[in-house]
């Protein structure tokens, strides 16, 4: 307010100095001033490198440095694609994780420093632009602001912070296979099942699994990826969170070898979060293995020898075979077959365990113990023509033999034995001669007859029969039968 206070010369409508407002000596002028508020922001982070699934705590500090008290005051902070809402603590207001608005209550004094404290999930890592960066910024308030504008991303109302995360996978592994007890030179199906809890997805994931001694491969069908047989490594792409990858593989189990079977993981490009791959640990779960108990196995191996290999045809020889099991199991249902060529007539046999049969040329054993032996004479006499290879073979057991297989007729194996003799040939030869006039008169023409008979067994080749006349008779003429 002004007004004149004094004056030398009297003013006809105004009285110095009265303090009267109507009069025309005194003017008033009123102005309305403008509340400053400096609000700035500073956001932090308690793990700025957390592994994805950990929770992380978020901290908005809120200042006012005057000078004035801030009202109305709004600062946002909407958490990304990166973070899952778990909870939050205030010293003033509340905050609403859909919005991401953050009210505060009544007023923000000058001076003082407000908190906000976001608790929140690291999500698994998608890629997605600033999926783990994190804005907080004053968005309102009721006075102005010397150095920022609210909700403009500038300014020191406006922080931010971004998190590297660490993918985070929880990869396992399960073996099975389909026959725990198989025998020797059948087929097993071996089940590798991997699993990802996440909570990232897996990539660059490797799975070992090489087939010991124990068995022979016959093929690989991975449900992804690819399996090298030579190598046992089976390479998966990705594995999604929540997700499995299954490899079978087939097998043929060998008579001896190592049958433990032992799959593991043996690389991922993201950190697991209770094994680590490659390290041969079976407690761990990236580890599983499969022991099969192999089924009975038996060698049974057979050997053929004759008492004579030159005999005369019409003689007796005696064939022994023996059949011998090595183990390491019993040997049952055994049966050996050797049935005589038509170079050998039947006479006799025996065995020392079993019967045989000479028809069907089968042996039947039975059982024979690991480290048994048994054996069987057959008494054959040798005939004039036919076939001598006289052939004995396995041809039944109960179990797998280890080196051979019963009745398949293959000489290279040891359950097959083979005698060859040479026969003498023999033929008895008897002459008798006989005359049609045992009394001829001097000139009579008499006739003798020279029977020549073979009584075998063989063929007789090369016969010459000598019959020189003596001086006493002259040679008329001759009729041989043959020759």
């Amino acid at each position: 307010t002004a007004q004149v206070v004094s004056s030398n010369e009297f003013d006809p409508n105004s009285t110095p100095g009265n303090n009267s407002p109507t009069e025309n000596d005194q003017a008033q002028v009123v102005i309305t001033p403008i509340q400053r508020a400096d609000l700035s922001v500073v956001k932090t982070v308690d793990l700025a490198t957390p592994r994805v699934g950990d929770n992380v705590k978020f901290r908005i500090a809120l200042n006012n440095a005057g000078p004035s008290d801030a009202t109305g005051v709004v600062v946002n902070d909407l958490l990304p694609s990166g973070y899952t809402f778990v909870s939050y603590t205030s010293t003033s207001g509340l905050y609403n994780s859909t919005s991401g608005n953050w009210t505060l209550s009544g007023s923000v004094i000058n001076g003082k420093t407000e908190y906000l404290d976001i608790v929140a999930k690291v999500n698994p890592i998608t890629g997605t632009a600033n999926e783990y960066r994190n804005n907080a910024q004053v968005i309102a308030s009721g006075q102005t602001d010397p150095d920022s504008i609210p909700n403009d991303g500038l300014g020191d109302d406006f922080s931010t912070v971004t998190t590297v995360p660490t993918a985070l996978i929880d990869l396992s592994l399960t073996k099975s296979v389909d026959n725990i007890s198989p025998s020797a030179g059948s087929n097993v199906v071996f089940t590798v099942r991997v699993s990802n809890a996440g909570p990232s997805t897996a990539t660059g994931v490797q799975v070992r699994d090489v087939l010991p001694s124990g068995y022979t491969i016959v093929g690989a069908t991975p449900s992804s990826g690819t399996y090298t047989n030579a190598t046992g490594l089976w390479t998966i792409a990705t594995i999604a969170n929540g997700a499995s990858a299954v490899l079978t593989v087939t097998a043929t189990v060998n008579a001896t070898g190592n049958y433990t079977n032992v799959a593991e993981i043996v690389a991922a490009d993201q950190t697991d979060v209770n094994s680590t791959p490659g390290n041969n640990i079976l407690t761990e779960d990236d580890q599983d293995q499969v022991t099969i108990s192999r089924g009975p196995l038996v060698d049974l191996s057979l050997t053929k020898s004759v008492n004579n290999n030159t005999p005369i045809v019409g003689e007796n020889v005696t064939f022994r075979i023996t059949i011998s099991n090595a183990g390491p199991s019993e040997a049952n249902g055994v049966v050996v077959t050797d049935k005589l060529p038509s170079g050998y007539s039947f006479v006799s046999s025996a065995p020392s365990v079993g019967t045989y049969n000479n028809i069907s040329g089968s042996w039947t054993v039975g059982n024979l113990a690991n480290a048994g032996t048994a054996t069987l004479d057959i008494t054959a006499k040798v005939l004039p023509t036919g076939n001598y290879n006289n052939i004995a073979e396995v041809t039944g057991a109960n179990e797998v033999d280890s080196n051979s297989t019963p009745g398949n007729n293959d000489a290279t194996e040891n359950d097959q034995s083979e005698v060859v003799i040479t026969p003498i040939q023999s033929a008895d030869l008897s002459v008798v001669k006989t005359v049609n006039i045992t009394t001829p008169k001097v000139g009579d023409t008499v006739t003798f007859t020279i029977a020549v008979k073979n009584d075998g067994p063989s063929n007789a080749t090369g016969v010459v029969v000598k019959d020189m006349l003596p001086s006493g008779y002259e040679f008329v003429s001759a009729s041989p039968t043959a020759g």
